[in-house]
C-alpha cells in the first residue's frame, strides 16, 4: 500500500471525527431547546442553577391562565402559536445577557438579577402588560393572561423555584392575572 492510501484514510477520518463533533454540539443545544417556542427549556434552567455565581436573583414565575380553554378551543396548533407569541414578548422584556425558560406547558421562569423593589413592580406588569395583548390567530384574536410567583434569592436552586411556585399557586387562587411575592 502506498502513502496515498494511508493520506486518503486520514483525510476521511478526519472528516468523519469533525462530523460527529458538529452533530454532538447540535444535540448539545437541541437538548436545552424547547422545540416549540426556541427558549431555553427545564435543563437549561437546571445547568444554570447548577452553577454558582454568586449573584443574587428574583425569580418570576409566570403561568398563563386560560392556556388549557385556549388548546381545547382552538387546537394545539393554535396553543403552540400562542406559546410562541409569548415567549417573543417576554424575550423582548429581558436584560441581554439573561433568559426566560420555558419549563412546562404553559410555565416561563425569568431569574433575573436581582433588583429593587420597584423595579420588580415595574417588570412585573410589564410582563403582565406584554402577555395580556391580544395574539391574532388566523381569524380570531386570542386573549391571553397571565400571573406570576416572584421569589428571591441569593442561591439560585430548587428552594426558590417552589417559593416563587407558591407565591404563584396564591395569586392564581386570589386573584388572576396578578403578581405576588413569596
Amino acid at each position: 500500500m502506498n502513502i496515498n492510501y494511508y493520506l486518503i484514510i486520514i483525510i476521511v477520518l478526519i472528516v468523519i471525527i469533525s462530523q460527529l463533533s458538529i452533530n454532538r454540539n447540535k444535540y448539545k443545544r437541541l437538548a436545552l431547546t424547547d422545540a416549540t417556542t426556541g427558549l431555553p427549556n427545564k435543563r437549561a434552567l437546571s445547568k444554570l442553577m447548577n452553577k454558582k455565581n454568586g449573584e443574587h436573583y428574583v425569580i418570576y414565575y409566570i403561568d398563563l391562565d386560560t392556556f388549557k380553554k385556549i388548546n381545547d378551543s382552538y387546537g394545539h396548533d393554535c396553543g403552540d402559536y400562542v406559546l410562541k407569541q409569548v415567549a417573543d414578548r417576554l424575550s423582548l422584556i429581558v436584560k441581554q445577557d439573561e433568559n426566560v425558560y420555558r419549563v412546562g406547558g404553559d410555565e416561563f421562569i425569568y431569574p433575573a438579577k436581582r433588583h429593587n423593589e420597584k423595579i420588580q413592580e415595574t417588570l412585573s406588569f410589564a410582563i403582565l402588560d406584554s402577555i395580556k395583548q391580544s395574539i391574532d390567530y388566523q381569524d380570531v384574536s386570542i386573549n391571553v393572561t397571565a400571573t406570576i410567583g416572584i421569589s428571591e434569592s441569593s442561591v439560585l436552586n430548587k428552594s426558590v423555584m417552589i417559593e416563587a411556585d407558591q407565591a404563584l399557586l396564591l395569586a392564581k387562587r386570589y386573584r388572576k392575572g396578578s403578581a405576588m411575592h413569596y
